[in-house]
Order: C-alpha cells, then structure tokens, then sequence
C-alpha cells in the first residue's frame, strides 16, 4: 500500500514563505492606497516589499531552506505582483491612461514577467542576474516620485521616465546586482 502524501497548503508554508506572502500583501495594499490617491503611502509600501524581498532569502539562507521549488515559486509569484502588477497600477491611478500610457504600462508588466521567466528558466546563473532585477523597482518608482516633488518636476512625465528606464533595463543583459 502506497503512503498519501498530504498536499495542504500550510504544509508547504515555511518562515520564509511567511516573510515573501507579507511582502505580496504590502504590494496588494500599495496598490489599495494608490486607489484611494494616498500615493505617498503607496510608495513607501513599495519599498517596504523590497525589504522583504530582502530578508525572505536571509531567512531562508539562516534556516538552511534555500532552494526550495515552493519558496521560489512563491517568491517569483510575489515579485510579479510586488514589483510589477503594484508598480503598474500605481501609474495607472496616478492618471497613465491614454492609449501610449497604457502601452507603456503593458510593456513594462510583460518585460518585468518575461525577465522573471529567463531568470527562473536559466538554471546555470545560481542567482547572478541578467538584467535588472524587477527588484529594483520597488525603489526606482518611490525615488522617482520623491525627485519629482523634491525638484517640483511633473510627476506624471518623472514617473513615465521611470516607467521607460526599468522596461530597458529589465529586458536588457546588462548584469546587475540582485538587491
């Protein structure tokens, strides 16, 4: 008789999973507060998924639970709505919806995937980049919007900037650090 195998979610949760699921929350709730014009919180939301982008691998790596298909399926699900879905969406309430805006917008979110899916599909790397990390991201589009207000520039050109910048960069091969 063959032994069942339980496939429960919470069997498959760890610490680290718990640090990367606050993370995708945060970005779900950037987007919340974009919704409802709190942009200023939104941005600091953003930076906040980078930190736990951050420290869901160093609590993984602590507990010796690094290469685990479930963590870095997880953790790749939670960049896309982290770094790419929350950062879109923002634009997107912060008024990028004519028809260039809204194809900038697409473009971004499918580089940032289709760098996502060359990184999880070229086993060889073992975590070096190519490219930049959608990662980065999480601090372009909050240091953008600062400069745009620090410098009294127009954000909305600022932002659409940050936009074209990171879709050239995450498609491109330049190797970058991870943050």
């Amino acid at each position: 008789m063959t032994e069942r195998k339980d496939y429960r979610l919470i069997n498959f949760i760890e610490l680290p999973d718990l640090v990367t699921m606050l993370g995708i929350v945060s970005g779900l709730l950037a987007i919340h507060q974009s919704s409802i014009g709190n942009f200023p919180f939104s941005f600091i939301l953003l930076m906040f998924c980078v930190v736990c982008d951050h420290f869901d691998g160093k609590v993984a790596h602590w507990l010796g639970k690094t290469h685990r298909p479930f963590g870095e399926a997880l953790d790749s699900l939670g960049d896309t709505v982290s770094f790419l879905l929350a950062p879109a969406l923002v634009g997107y309430y912060l008024g990028f919806n004519r028809a260039l805006e809204l194809a900038l917008l697409g473009l971004f979110l499918l580089t940032g995937i289709l760098r996502l899916a060359r990184f999880n599909s070229i086993k060889e790397l073992e975590h070096k980049t190519i490219g930049m990390a959608v990662t980065y991201n999480g601090v372009i589009f909050p240091l953008f919007f600062l400069a745009a207000h620090f410098f009294s520039l127009d954000v909305h050109l600022t932002l659409g900037a940050g936009y074209l910048f990171s879709t050239l960069m995450m498609g491109s091969t330049f190797p970058l650090p991870n943050i």
